[in-house]
């Protein structure tokens, strides 16, 4: 299923119900790493994109992370937490280059 954007109480009624789900991640979301909230660009920037793909002229890298999302729409002392898998690709080919 592609929601096409993030949305707390969807992520929360997919997660409850075991669903597989693609949501496009956007800056301006925060998500939980390592016990930390950090900015998702942050993370993108960060993560290890090992596995390379390559069609012609086009190359993908890409890589994945287990990060949590903050069900509540405001910050809490003990959120409640779901736990997914940020999938990160980047496109890249001789001329350009881009996340």
């Amino acid at each position: 299923m592609d929601r096409g954007y993030a949305d707390r109480k969807v992520f929360s009624l997919l997660s409850e119900h075991e669903a597989s789900f693609i949501i496009r991640g956007r800056r301006g979301r925060n998500l939980y790493y390592q016990g930390q909230e950090l900015p998702f660009q942050d993370l993108v920037k960060s993560a290890n994109l090992k596995h390379r793909y390559q069609s012609g002229k086009a190359r993908l890298k890409a890589g994945m992370i287990r990060v949590g999302v903050r069900q509540d729409p405001f910050p809490r002392k003990n959120p409640k937490i779901i736990y997914l898998d940020l999938v990160i690709g980047c496109y890249t080919s001789t001329d350009t280059e881009g996340i």
